[in-house]
């Protein structure tokens, strides 16, 4: 587990020219097409939630989780750190780097 959880109050501080969009949908749905899309031909920098549900799984000695070994993860982090905590690790990250454009 991460030993400090992001806060909220971190992530007002962004600029206010950061652009940070957020792609969902479910499996086949078009979201790795067009995060991709706004990566490469937009200069939005690629973030994936699931990238930190993979680090978890490592440390559980997991190097290539299944699709469902990944959603077990998830719900397990946001059952124990609650529901919007995959987020702020990516904002965490946002802060860090310090990027303008933020994609996940």
């Amino acid at each position: 587990m991460p030993d400090e959880k992001p806060s909220l109050f971190d992530i007002q501080y962004l600029k206010p020219e950061t652009i940070v969009i957020g792609v969902t949908g479910s499996l086949s749905s078009g979201c790795t097409t067009i995060a991709e899309y706004l990566e490469k031909e937009r200069g939005f920098v690629l973030k994936r939630l699931s990238n930190n549900i993979r680090s978890e799984l490592e440390k559980d000695g997991i190097k290539k989780p299944t699709p469902k070994q990944l959603q077990d993860k998830g719900d397990e982090l946001r059952k124990i750190n609650g529901n919007d905590f995959l987020v702020k690790l990516a904002f965490k990250g946002l802060l860090e780097k310090k990027t303008r454009k933020y994609c996940n």
